[in-house]
């Protein structure tokens, strides 16, 4: 080898140790600032950048690097008891969601801690008390809705959970029970349209209930026998349940020779009548029986003859004429259970213009 040879092959691996002893230097000063930077967000309680400075402590830093060791275990307990703290202050506002937001972040970091499990348990059935609470006290307002919308503000695994689902099905039944008080006291005080009403809405929220059904059949029953007891009915609109008089009923309206129109009637029709009757039964709820009698004819020599009869007992016989004025009646049937109207009209028809029952 030659003198440069030998001057080159020393200034290589002085160069070399050179760029060494820079590299160590440089790791050191790195790893001391590192070092110092850690402990300045340690004394400013920011202990993730804390940890993440000490963990460019290395071991070239013969320094600090044991101490480095140690202080990242003290951060990462430092920083699990700092986001307790913040979990638990979030808890006791009330704020169950940002308290367990808290801790998934802090558990993003340190992974699953028993300390802030138990904080993620404790926000879990302080919200679930809380929410319960809500829902039962508005349910006591009668609002049922309301109450179970707030039972769907929390989580699905905290909605599917046992304890909110034992409350929805608390409130449901309560909800239930409600419709079906509401409906039994309407009914009790005869104002079966909104008893009905109130079971018609039930069942847009129980669909098919059982319960419901079998009420809302009894209370139509309750309000079609209402009906039948409180208001006035045409005689035209019933069926006779014997018939004999081959007479006509109808609900259209038809006018006497003087222009005066009836709604509904009986009449004997064109064809007249053999004078037999018919008979309804009205079991004794009515009170009195009213209708006008006339003959659509102008012709004197007509005669026809009515009728009617309360449980066999004539109440009325009428002889009427053509172009007389029409005949007014209005019959006491108090008690009566079967009512027979006869008819005994020749072919210009005879008629009774709105035979109304009264209750």
């Amino acid at each position: 080898m030659t003198t440069v040879e030998k001057i080159n092959s020393s200034l290589q691996i002085a160069t070399m140790e050179l760029e060494a002893a820079w590299a160590e230097y440089h790791e050191i000063s790195t790893a001391k600032t590192s070092y110092m930077n850690a402990i300045a967000a340690m004394e400013n309680e920011d202990y993730l950048n804390a940890i993440q400075e000490l963990f460019n402590v290395t071991e070239a830093d013969t320094e600090h690097y044991a101490d480095a060791l140690t202080k990242t275990d003290e951060c990462r307990s430092l920083y699990v008891s700092q986001q307790v703290a913040i979990a638990t202050a979030y808890i006791q506002n009330s704020e169950y969601e940002q308290a367990i937001n808290t801790v998934d972040t802090a558990e993003g970091q340190m992974g699953m801690q028993d300390e802030l499990e138990n904080v993620r348990n404790d926000a879990e059935t302080s919200w679930k008390a809380a929410v319960i609470q809500q829902a039962e006290n508005t349910a006591e307002n009668g609002d049922y809705e309301a109450a179970l919308e707030l039972l769907s503000n929390v989580p699905d695994y905290l909605y599917d959970g046992e304890e909110i689902t034992a409350c929805r099905s608390e409130l449901y039944a309560a909800w239930k029970a409600s419709i079906l008080q509401q409906a039994n006291d309407a009914a009790a005080n005869e104002d079966y349209s909104t008893s009905l009403s109130v079971i018609e809405d039930g069942l847009g929220i129980f669909e098919n209930d059982s319960e419901l059904l079998a009420l809302k059949e009894t209370i139509s029953e309750q309000y079609d026998d209402y009906l039948r007891r409180t208001t006035p009915v045409s005689l035209a609109e019933l069926e006779p349940y014997q018939q004999g008089g081959e007479l006509r009923y109808s609900t259209d309206s038809v006018e006497d020779i003087f222009g005066n129109t009836y709604r509904t009637y009986i009449t004997t029709g064109l064809f007249g009548s053999d004078g037999n009757g018919d008979t309804w039964c009205i079991d004794g709820i009515y009170q009195t029986f009213s209708g006008t009698i006339f003959i659509p004819s102008t012709k004197t020599s007509v005669e026809d003859y009515v009728t009617i009869y309360g449980d066999g007992v004539k109440l009325l016989d009428v002889t009427v004429h053509g172009g007389e004025d029409p005949t007014p009646f209005n019959l006491d049937v108090t008690g009566v259970q079967d009512l027979t109207v006869v008819l005994n009209g020749g072919w210009w028809g005879l008629y009774i213009g709105e035979p109304i029952l009264t209750p």
